[in-house]
């Protein structure tokens, strides 16, 4: 029986993410956000963009090594081929301070969920450095899903 001002919601959702944003480092930790973003779009049929970002340019002597942007590119283009083979996925290098790229970018992208990594940084290292990861969380105004590295393998061994 329902009381007075019960009102009773039915949501129908077809499709729960239709775009994800996976911001990542070009090392292994970012593998257990790749395999998650992987798993929900695969599950939702959304469409992904991995987001590797580079922060501003170094003074004249100090800039990167030529074709260094290229070099990312092909490697952002590989990992998306072993995570995503034939799914669209696309992939996006920018520069800028980290949180703030990553959130212009699920912008620029109309993202409705960003995935991607904590990577466990403590104490000094973690006052020193900050964390990318919680600034997103803080500042984005879509939700953001974090996986620690080793939620994933050990969610496959359960």
């Amino acid at each position: 029986m329902q009381g007075r001002g019960t009102t009773h919601a039915v949501f129908v959702v077809d499709q729960f993410f239709q775009k994800i944003l996976c911001p990542i480092e070009l090392e292994t930790k970012s593998a257990t956000a790749l395999e998650l973003a992987q798993r929900l779009a695969a599950r939702d049929g959304a469409e992904v963009c991995i987001v590797h970002v580079v922060t501003p340019p170094l003074p004249k002597p100090l800039e990167p090594v030529p074709g260094w942007e290229k070099a990312v590119n092909d490697r952002l283009r590989q990992i998306a081929n072993r995570y995503f083979g034939d799914r669209r996925c696309e992939t996006l290098v920018v520069q800028g301070e980290p949180p703030a790229a990553i959130i212009r970018a699920a912008e620029d992208f109309e993202a409705d969920l960003i995935v991607m990594a904590t990577h466990g940084h403590t104490g000094l290292n973690r006052a020193l450095l900050g964390s990318t990861t919680e600034r997103v969380v803080r500042e984005s105004p879509i939700p953001v899903l974090t996986v620690h590295p080793r939620q994933i393998a050990q969610s496959k061994h359960s």
